[in-house]
């Protein structure tokens, strides 16, 4: 009790200041015009790294998905460290909202490398399948290039990343989405797809067939190619789409 004139008065606790969350959008510089462009660090909703945390609010996951782990709990630390670099240049050369990222099994879908989920307003997580992340690196590196020889894969010089990048593509955009913006998004995306589906040249431009299996494999396969591979009129339409729509 603090003594005054008079009397005794109970002293007043003394209040923190509350605290203030680290800003979750940095401004950074684009390679080309002095343009500032927004970077996003890979975050879960709470503002925390979600490559190392595991948000146990999610409700969504689906059921085939088992023993959902952080991405740190790869065994092939060099592997971890590609993946990690794969998020951040996505993030720095078109810029992203905010994705999850796990490492989990997919019992009933072996043959899949990693997949994107949603609810149809946005992006939910990302899963990379522990029976390809878990591989060494130089082990993942060969199958991956492997997909490039078949003419399977979109051909690009980073093939850790480009399976990483081609989720999140998908977690920009994909035909399932039904906000108005992102449907006038598939209109263009779809026309463009049509002018690609029509062009003799496109696998001398080093596109695969997995590109060909719908209008959302197209769009991941290319925006992939505009972040890690040669430059074309598609990957410069896919820029300009994500752009315009501030996907």
């Amino acid at each position: 009790m603090a003594k005054v004139a008079g009397g005794t008065r109970r002293a007043t606790p003394r209040t923190m200041a509350p605290r203030v969350a680290p800003p979750r959008v940095q401004v950074g510089r684009s390679a080309g015009p002095s343009r500032p462009v927004k970077r996003f660090a890979p975050m879960d909703s709470r503002g925390t790294d979600a490559t190392r945390r595991i948000d146990t609010s999610w409700k969504q996951m689906p059921r085939d998905i088992k023993n959902v782990e952080t991405l740190d709990k790869m065994k092939d630390k060099g592997l971890y460290r590609e993946v990690r670099r794969s998020i951040s240049r996505f993030h720095s050369v078109l810029g992203v909202r905010e994705t999850n990222f796990v490492l989990a099994d997919l019992p009933k879908k072996p043959s899949t490398v990693a997949q994107q989920t949603s609810n149809g307003f946005g992006s939910l997580f990302i899963v990379l399948n522990k029976k390809f992340f878990n591989m060494s690196k130089k082990k993942f590196v060969e199958t991956a290039k492997e997909q490039y020889k078949v003419g399977w894969s979109t051909k690009t010089n980073k093939p850790v990343a480009h399976t990483v990048t081609h989720e999140l593509a998908h977690a920009l955009w994909s035909d399932n989405r039904i906000e108005p913006r992102l449907r006038q998004a598939g209109d263009e995306i779809k026309k463009l797809r049509r002018k690609w589906l029509a062009d003799k040249k496109r696998t001398e431009l080093g596109y695969g067939d997995y590109a060909k299996k719908n209008v959302n494999e197209f769009w991941a396969e290319v925006v992939t190619k505009a972040v890690h591979g040669q430059s074309d009129k598609y990957t410069e339409a896919v820029k300009e789409i994500i752009k315009k729509y501030k996907l």
